[in-house]
């Protein structure tokens, strides 16, 4: 199978994600601003065993308040690709990465792991600084190096994707494996991809199932929409569209734009849920109001049906926001 692009996996193909329960966590003010940031890390990465968003998002930007600049160049990529729960708002993103991105390069030449990670994140997606795919890998691969599991993992999808180096699958599939092993949640669903698509191992869907349901089990919000559409395709698990639906529908609510939005197609196509088009655009509504270009498309469309007056142009509003998400397709919509 043809890979594509596999840091949004699914989020084109159809629009097929899940946050979990509230966890203990430590009391902020023993951990001091830095510690802060690098136990917020832990909660991103799921390194317990278990993602917690919601504490990951409290501690940065309890740390971004106190005036670290690594927690807010955390919160600036978090808006700028909609992550730890903020829905997505690239100009805020770039808005607040301005603020402290030359600190962070500072930081990263004094060998701060964080944020040499960080710095090649915005150079892999152009934030505030222009895009420049080997800059990003070098870092990367510096950090990894220097035992940053979340670096090995995104240098992993580097050489996947082969952006900023030579496509490896090979090279991706160990350092996913890396990455998982040091408790890196991501890591373990990007790991279920190669062995869904077949790159850099045997295809193997029950291999890949495995990875997705401890990796969603673990909180991760995209293994919980790849598991759904295993069970939505019949990979790898005995197709079943409600169990898809299900999961679908708890990712939605607890924050997963992508999830809200394959439910919403369910609801449109009467797969696994019954048809129900006006659900499908409520679904469709909250995808698009938290920055899912997907979602406002789809609700676009939804629109576009309609013969009541307005409706044409609060469709091309709609098909207008998209494409400033960076949808494309939706970008040649009238």
């Amino acid at each position: 199978m043809k890979k594509v692009a596999r840091f949004a996996c699914l989020a084109v193909a159809l629009g097929v994600v899940a946050e979990v329960a509230p966890v203990d966590a430590e009391p902020t003010a023993e951990l001091g601003t830095r510690g802060m940031v690098e136990q917020a890390l832990e909660w991103y990465l799921g390194v317990s065993g278990r993602i917690n968003d919601a504490e990951a998002q409290r501690l940065f930007q309890t740390a971004a308040d106190a005036g670290d600049p690594l927690a807010t160049m955390f919160l600036a990529r978090s808006y700028f690709k909609g992550k730890v729960g903020l829905a997505r708002d690239p100009a805020l993103g770039i808005e607040l990465a301005e603020t402290v991105i030359e600190v962070v390069k500072e930081e990263a030449d004094g060998g701060s792991l964080l944020a040499k990670t960080l710095l090649a994140s915005a150079y892999q997606e152009g934030l505030a600084v222009a895009v420049d795919g080997k800059l990003a890998a070098e870092l990367y691969g510096s950090a990894c190096d220097g035992g940053s599991r979340w670096a090995c993992g995104n240098l992993g999808g580097m050489y996947a994707n082969g952006f900023g180096v030579a496509e490896d699958d090979g090279r991706a599939v160990e350092l996913y494996r890396s990455a998982c092993s040091g408790g890196y949640q991501e890591a373990c669903r990007s790991l279920g991809n190669m062995y869904r698509d077949g790159a850099g191992v045997a295809e193997d869907g029950e291999r890949a199932v495995v990875h997705y349901r401890a990796a969603c089990d673990a909180g991760s919000l995209l293994a919980c929409v790849n598991l759904g559409y295993m069970y939505q395709t019949g990979q790898g698990v005995e197709e079943d569209d409600s169990r898809a639906a299900q999961l679908y529908s708890s990712s939605c609510d607890r924050g997963a734009s992508l999830g809200c939005n394959n439910l919403g197609v369910r609801y449109d196509r009467g797969e696994g849920v019954q048809q129900d088009g006006v659900r499908a655009a409520g679904l469709y509504r909250r995808a698009c109001d938290r920055g899912y270009a997907l979602g406002c498309r789809n609700l676009g469309w939804k629109y576009h049906g309609e013969s009541v007056p307005g409706s044409q142009q609060r469709a091309r509003e709609l098909w207008g926001r998209a494409c400033v998400l960076g949808d494309e397709v939706a970008c040649s919509l009238e």
